[in-house]
């Protein structure tokens, strides 16, 4: 019985080495394979003819870092060269991404994008739309400032005004001049 179970156990370590080995050839089989010292992308060093652009898998950019597509490789977003890139915007670097709403311009010591200075307040424009409103005939019960818009390419701050019949939107420029606007939908 001894040398039977002595048998067994040599069956037994002789099946698991075997399944061990055919493991490990598997592993460095399905390993890239090239030329001897041929960088081989995919695994997971990067080597010195590799880069973000031919082989990301291996060379990833830092942050704050793009992959360039002029120039193949990881260069850093730079804030003032004219170029809207990765990771810049209207909100932190104006100077490149132009600002986009109506009435922003870009303060080039922040680079952030700001609203421009209006000549007429909120008050006196709800009181030139009021006062147009009452030139058409119309008798202005509320009215609000709704902010700012464009108008034919000039900058205008908009009124809603309400009146007995309807509701009227007024744009009120810098000079002070008062345009009935399309009814906003």
């Amino acid at each position: 019985m001894r040398g039977e179970a002595k048998m067994k156990i040599w069956k037994t370590l002789l099946i698991v080495l075997a399944i061990a080995v055919v493991a490990g050839a598997s592993f460095f089989m399905l390993q890239p394979k090239g030329a001897a010292g041929e960088a081989v992308c995919g695994d997971n060093i990067c080597s010195a003819n590799e880069s973000c652009w031919n082989c990301g898998l291996d060379c990833s950019c830092n942050s704050n870092e793009f992959c360039s597509n002029q120039e193949k490789k990881c260069v850093k977003t730079v804030c003032g060269n004219n170029v809207c890139e990765p990771f810049e915007s209207s909100d932190n670097c104006c100077t490149d991404c132009k600002c986009l709403a109506a009435g922003e311009v870009c303060n080039s010591e922040s680079k952030k994008c700001e609203l421009q200075k209006f000549n007429v307040s909120d008050e006196q424009a709800k009181s030139i739309a009021e006062n147009y409103i009452d030139t058409q005939n119309q008798t202005t019960t509320n009215s609000q400032n709704l902010g700012y818009g464009t108008y034919y390419g000039e900058l205008i701050k908009i009124v809603m005004i309400e009146t007995n019949d309807s509701i009227e939107y007024v744009g009120v420029t810098e000079s002070g001049n008062a345009v009935k606007l399309p009814v906003m939908g």
